[in-house]
């Protein structure tokens, strides 16, 4: 929502970035988790790798997040 409509919040940053399950099967797919299971602990995982990724890029979890939405939309 906060992407595709440009809504502004003050606490986005407060927000963890969302995981699914294209998430979690681009991050296998890569060598990055051990399986594609969608469970707590892939979730997790995902999480914290993705929000190291933004953290060292310097680059908010919302312009990622498109950016995965994009990405796993091409390899579906």
């Amino acid at each position: 929502m906060v992407n595709t409509f440009n809504f502004k919040l003050n606490n986005i940053n407060k927000v963890t970035q969302p995981v699914d399950r294209h998430d979690i099967r681009l991050t296998y797919n890569w060598g990055l988790i051990e399986s594609k299971d969608i469970n707590q602990k892939n979730i997790n995982k995902v999480k914290k790798i993705w929000e190291k990724a933004c953290n060292d890029a310097g680059k908010s979890w919302l312009i990622f997040d498109r950016a995965m939405w994009v990405w796993g939309s091409l390899f579906n």
